[in-house]
């Protein structure tokens, strides 16, 4: 067998929805999520938690109260500040950590994330 030659298709990053939970109390989300969750149709996103299965709960909106605000970056990136959410819950770490997001809302009608499967540390 010969040699191949590599070609860069110049994508990166995951090929499925994620969030980032950064040392510094931001969330984030991939573009694979921005585009899965019509994140640029909303600005602010909503945040519960399922204490018993380890669960976060993601509700996109454009209600503004008890929600927060979405920051876009990059035309393709989004993240929002969450530090008072993660101190609450108990997941404040001190390392980033990515989650895989997980369409349920059929069942809860939200986008949930279990925080006790890290996909990176």
């Amino acid at each position: 067998m010969g040699f191949r030659k590599f070609i860069d298709t110049k994508k990166r990053g995951a090929s499925f929805p994620m969030i980032s939970i950064w040392t510094r109390g931001q969330i984030s989300f991939n573009t694979v999520a921005v585009e899965c969750l019509h994140l640029k149709d909303y600005s602010h996103i909503e945040l519960y938690f399922d204490p018993q299965k380890r669960l976060i709960g993601l509700n996109p909106t454009n209600i503004i109260t008890e929600s927060m605000p979405i920051k876009f970056r990059d035309g393709s990136l989004a993240s929002f500040s969450a530090i008072p959410f993660l101190r609450s819950i108990g997941v404040f770490g001190d390392k980033t950590a990515k989650y895989i997001i997980t369409d349920d809302r059929k069942v809860s009608g939200l986008y949930v994330v279990g925080i006790g499967h890290k996909v990176s540390p």
